[in-house]
């Protein structure tokens, strides 16, 4: 209880915390002008705007689907508290080990104090997992290895399938990261062009 008491209060000063940097103090983005500029500056990597989409679709909408579509977008975007919120919704989906990747980098470099203590509670001295001989490991152990955070193993899984060259990019794949870039350009629609330059960016840093 005092664990969930925890995690709401969080979430609660999350939203308070975004709001109190945009321009709008509700959670509907009334104008379509408006709408389709906030999704432009999310995909070029503004984690605010991302936000902003998450409280339009997910909250306002009721849309938890675009809604956790954007909230992926905020923690990719480098936002400490995306990460975290987007976390807590994969964990209530029942996808753990990606849960654990991103409340990880959530409170590592944060003062997400009580987050903290809650998370090495339930995951004693959990970090992203190192392998030493990623060949000998099958389908299943590269997956968690590559949910937890690796990137050898997630990139061993995007030479497989191509649907993992964003939790490559996500676990840090330079290389992926620009072949994530090319596969978005591919698709020819405007964001997704945003999107594309967002990455083979920051492959370059």
């Amino acid at each position: 209880m005092k664990m969930l008491i925890s995690t709401i209060f969080f979430l609660s000063c999350i939203i308070n915390s975004i709001l109190a940097e945009s321009d709008n103090g509700g959670l509907m983005i009334n104008s379509l002008k408006k709408l389709e500029a906030t999704k432009k500056n999310a995909m070029d990597g503004n984690a605010v705007e991302a936000f902003r989409l998450f409280e339009h679709y997910g909250l306002a909408l009721n849309d938890s689907s675009n809604g956790n579509l954007w909230l992926e977008i905020c923690a990719e975007n480098g936002s400490s508290y995306g990460m975290f919120a987007f976390s807590n919704s994969l964990k209530r989906n029942g996808e753990i080990e990606r849960a654990k990747f991103w409340c990880f980098n959530a409170i590592k470099d944060s003062d997400f104090r009580f987050e903290k203590e809650n998370f090495y509670a339930e995951n004693p001295n959990f970090t992203i997992p190192i392998i030493e001989n990623i060949s000998a490991l099958d389908f299943s152990a590269l997956k968690v290895f590559a949910l937890q955070g690796n990137i050898k193993a997630a990139e061993k899984l995007s030479e497989i399938d191509s649907s993992w060259l964003r939790i490559a990019s996500q676990n840090g794949s330079k290389n992926c990261m620009k072949k994530y870039s090319e596969l978005l350009e591919k698709k020819g629609d405007e964001l997704s062009m945003i999107r594309s330059r967002y990455w083979l960016n920051k492959s370059k840093n």
